[in-house]
């Protein structure tokens, strides 16, 4: 995947490293654990954005957008 993105988005390396990065540490998995108890995208972006800041060098923001995506 990292190969696949660095070949797409050639300019935009932080972006690519935050999406392997939430990749890796089991964002979309936590999104859709979400998703299937029923919390709001919002709560759910916030929890799972809270998880992925505390376990990487990423701030919560980076979470937030990796997560969001993961929910489209």
């Amino acid at each position: 995947m990292a190969n696949l993105l660095k070949d797409l988005l050639p300019d935009a390396p932080r972006e690519v490293s935050i999406l392997v990065t939430a990749a890796e540490a089991g964002v979309p998995d936590s999104s859709r654990d979400r998703i299937s108890q029923g919390v709001d995208v919002g709560t759910g972006s916030a929890v799972v954005a809270g998880s992925f800041a505390a376990s990487t060098p990423f701030r919560p923001e980076a979470g937030t957008a990796s997560s969001d995506w993961c929910y489209w």
